[in-house]
């Protein structure tokens, strides 16, 4: 037996920011888009992609806000919100250091 449903139109929430697609026991297997904007792109570890420079505190603002104020890169965080790295517009990747993927598993 196959269920699923199909729409003709967009999906809109009632109110903004107020849904969730999924839960932390209930998740889909597999999304399919050509684009998916949005803010935060989270893992199960907890690390998160975010604009830079932004916050958690900068999290729901307006797209328009985020372009405006949040367009220099993407910032990598772990766990506990610490900077990790950041990919800046202007091509550099900042970080506390490189090492050679030789030395990943030493």
């Amino acid at each position: 037996i196959e269920s699923g449903l199909s729409f003709n139109g967009n999906i809109l929430p009632q109110v903004d920011n107020a849904r969730t697609l999924g839960s932390a026991s209930f998740r889909m297997s597999d999304i399919r888009s050509v684009l998916i904007n949005g803010a935060d792109i989270g893992f199960e570890n907890g690390w998160k992609f975010r604009e830079y420079p932004a916050s958690k505190e900068d999290i729901g603002k307006s797209p328009e806000w985020m372009k405006q104020n949040a367009n220099l890169g993407i910032q990598l965080l772990d766990e506990d919100e610490n900077l990790i790295a950041v990919f800046h517009k202007n091509g550099c990747i900042y970080c506390k250091g490189i090492k050679s993927m030789d030395e990943l598993n030493k």
